[in-house]
């Protein structure tokens, strides 16, 4: 006791209730001077506790909900003109508290150079007209990692109506924004695949029904006139039943295939392919085609050169680039077949001096909203599906396909895979 005044809080269970008291002691001094008696006085402070402890339980709370929810904050204030960084607001940046020295520049060398003016004119915009800002801004982190932060500044005003202080709060938004744009980029394909759908039930009632058309009315001539028609109308007419037969075979195979690819049903398998044997194999099936036309065949193609690739897919695209060269070369015509190893891709180009594509179709070779077809040199005809086909296997082994064209002059389309 030391004859001084003291005080200490002492905590009272009685049953069911706390209370809490601060006992003062204070000394009674006589003439002497010595200590002849102690005041006691007891004050019941259980409100103010409570209130602390409950003050205590929604500070934590709050700070367990801004953690939660990546928020951070810090402080600017006019007097003095100087910042509070909280530690949230440290670590919003990858950083450690009190790592970097709090300032502007500090603050400014994570934001995107981009993104200073947004940041700028919002402080500037609460400082001037003293009304919340809400708005978003990228960032970068200490690691190099870029995120995106929404940021609420309000302005705090003095009795004055001046600002005392402007309290800013970050909050990561980084999540959020890229499953935005995730979502933009699903409902984009989704789009895309329901166009596509459309187009594929188009095709099927417009470019089916053509072909059906003409076989109807073939058959229909030969089952009314077959006793006044010759053996060489019936011939004729049998023939052209016979093309009409096979284009809709052909297409509903296109049909089916590219089906099946947007579906996911077709598996690729790569096995080592001699790219040399693989063109020859594919030019012996066009090789009466070639002779008729008198076509001249030029191969550049290093004879060791092996693929480690898909060989259905390989054919398939070769076997659609010669046929197209050869249906659209005239006669005495040139189909030049290359390759080059670049960057560990094989590159395959095929060549020819025919027709061309018009500069305006070139950009609808390869999608099936838009396709692109027109009869052969010789009247040879297709479904525009086929480099469709060759595009879509080809990127989903690693590939891709590319054109030049020059109406009148030919074209050359390259295709490449993964060596």
């Amino acid at each position: 006791f030391e004859g001084e005044k003291f005080k200490h809080v002492e905590k009272i269970n009685s049953g069911k209730d706390t209370h809490w008291y601060e006992i003062t002691y204070s000394p009674v001094f006589g003439v002497d001077n010595n200590i002849i008696g102690i005041v006691y006085n007891s004050y019941d402070i259980t409100h103010q506790k409570k209130n602390e402890e409950a003050l205590i339980e929604v500070s934590a709370n709050v700070s367990l909900t801004a953690k939660i929810a990546k928020i951070a904050n810090f402080v600017w204030y006019a007097k003095g003109d100087f910042f509070y960084w909280s530690d949230d607001f440290y670590r919003f940046f990858g950083l450690e508290p009190y790592e970097r020295e709090i300032s502007i520049e500090t603050f400014n060398d994570f934001l995107l150079p981009e993104n200073y003016d947004i940041v700028k004119n919002n402080f500037h915009k609460v400082r001037k007209e003293k009304t919340v800002s809400d708005f978003e801004f990228k960032f970068r982190k200490k690691n190099g990692e870029i995120g995106y932060a929404r940021s609420v500044a309000s302005p705090l005003l003095d009795n004055k109506g001046e600002i005392e202080k402007i309290i800013v709060l970050l909050q990561d938004v980084t999540n959020i924004k890229l499953n935005e744009e995730k979502l933009k980029e699903y409902s984009q394909i989704l789009e895309n695949e329901n166009k596509a759908k459309d187009k594929y039930f188009s095709i099927i009632a417009h470019d089916l029904r053509s072909p059906f058309t003409g076989l109807i009315g073939l058959t229909e001539v030969l089952s009314t006139n077959l006793d006044y028609l010759s053996q060489d109308e019936i011939k004729e007419i049998t023939t052209e039943l016979h093309k009409s037969a096979k284009n809709i075979y052909n297409l509903l195979n296109s049909l089916l295939e590219w089906s099946r690819i947007q579906r996911g049903k077709i598996k690729y398998q790569k096995v080592e392919i001699p790219l040399l044997f693989l063109v020859e194999k594919v030019l012996d099936i066009f090789t009466n085609n070639i002779e008729m036309k008198k076509i001249k065949i030029i191969k550049s193609i290093d004879p060791d050169l092996i693929i480690f690739s898909d060989s259905y897919v390989l054919e398939l695209v070769l076997r659609n680039l010669i046929s197209n060269a050869v249906k659209f070369v005239d006669i005495e015509g040139i189909i030049e077949i290359s390759s080059e190893v670049k960057d560990s891709f094989v590159y395959v180009s095929v060549k020819d001096n025919g027709m061309g594509i018009p500069e305006n179709e070139t950009g609808n070779i390869f999608k099936i909203d838009k396709m692109f077809t027109r009869k052969g040199t010789a009247g040879e005809s297709g479904n525009g599906l086929g480099l469709l086909l060759c595009k879509e296997h080809l990127e989903r082994i690693g590939g891709n396909i590319y054109l030049k064209s020059v109406e009148n002059k030919g074209s050359i389309f390259t295709f490449c895979v993964p060596k």
